[in-house]
């Protein structure tokens, strides 16, 4: 695979295999990879994303970022989320599920 494109993911992962899916990451060519809790940052073209779900043992979820933000109100979270162009990267006819993190 040739794609140029580099995308932010998280790889989720239990507690206390932290380090073992950055170094899987790493072997597979992932970079900026960063330890979190449960988890590793890290970016990479597609053909990374592939091979991180393929290759990788100790991933629970490859998620990919798409967008970032601040909201205090469940209105204001709406308001934000509408703002973002869907139609770009998907259809009517397709779903996909959506992962929230709440602090």
């Amino acid at each position: 695979m040739s794609d140029k494109n580099i995308y932010l993911f998280t790889a989720k992962t239990f507690h206390g295999l932290e380090k073992i899916l950055a170094s899987e990451l790493k072997k597979i060519g992932a970079s900026e990879i960063i330890i979190l809790k449960r988890a590793v940052s890290f970016k990479g073209n597609i053909e990374v994303m592939y091979r991180a779900n393929y290759e990788v043992r100790t991933d629970l979820n490859i998620l990919q970022k798409i967008t970032e933000f601040t909201s205090n109100t469940s209105d204001e979270l709406y308001e934000k989320v509408n703002l973002l162009n869907w139609n770009e990267d998907n259809d009517l006819n397709e779903t996909f599920s959506i992962n929230k993190t709440i602090h």
